[in-house]
């Protein structure tokens, strides 16, 4: 009912399509091309990151639904073709804590499961050392969940991650969940955090 009651873009990911395509450009300029998919329609419709059975499409938009995730396979298949290795990144954005503090990112990866070389934790690694220019210290990086810092599964990594691990993980596909701080996806906020995020994510491939 809320879903329905907001119309329009989910407040939760909004301002993540705009950084994600300052992530690429920069990645780019590195030699480190990226290919972007993103997902339009309001959860009220239909949710990717929700398996089949889960989510109670509205009449209709099935189609689009797996449309989105059979071009995700084609592109991680072509990734993995042509370079023997893929990192996927589900960029969303979060409102509601998983924990005790307002993390600046948490990322989700099923306990690691999903990047078992430890991607992901290279990724947050390098996050915790870079400063954003609204912040009086590193960025505030944890991962979903973290019984050690009161950290729940809310933002575990999502069927989008764990769905695209299952199928090719074992054959070099890394996937991470990225949830991003609303405060930091303000417009003038968000320069620094794209281009810190790229940074560390060049870092890891």
């Amino acid at each position: 009912q809320r879903w329905k009651a907001e119309g329009g873009p989910d407040p939760r990911d909004v301002g993540t399509l705009e950084i994600a395509k300052r992530c690429a450009i920069a990645l780019a300029q590195r030699g480190q091309p990226v290919t972007i998919i993103s997902f339009a329609l309001h959860r009220s419709h239909v949710d990717v990151n929700r398996s089949p059975q889960r989510e109670p499409f509205a009449r209709g938009f099935e189609a689009s639904y797996e449309a989105f995730h059979s071009l995700l396979d084609v592109e991680i298949q072509r990734v993995l073709e042509r370079h023997c290795q893929c990192l996927l990144v589900d960029l969303h954005g979060y409102i509601s804590s998983p924990g005790p503090e307002d993390y600046d990112v948490v990322l989700g990866t099923a306990d690691h499961r999903t990047c078992p070389d430890g991607s992901d934790k290279m990724l947050a690694q390098t996050l915790r050392t870079m400063r954003h220019p609204s912040l009086a210290r590193p960025y505030n990086v944890v991962f979903s969940p973290d019984a050690r810092l009161g950290v729940s599964a809310r933002y575990r990594g999502g069927w989008t991650v764990r769905r695209a691990a299952k199928r090719w993980g074992h054959i070099g596909l890394r996937s991470i969940q990225v949830e991003l701080n609303a405060t930091l996806r303000q417009p003038l906020l968000s320069l620094p955090l794209a281009s810190h995020l790229g940074k560390a994510i060049s870092a890891v491939l």
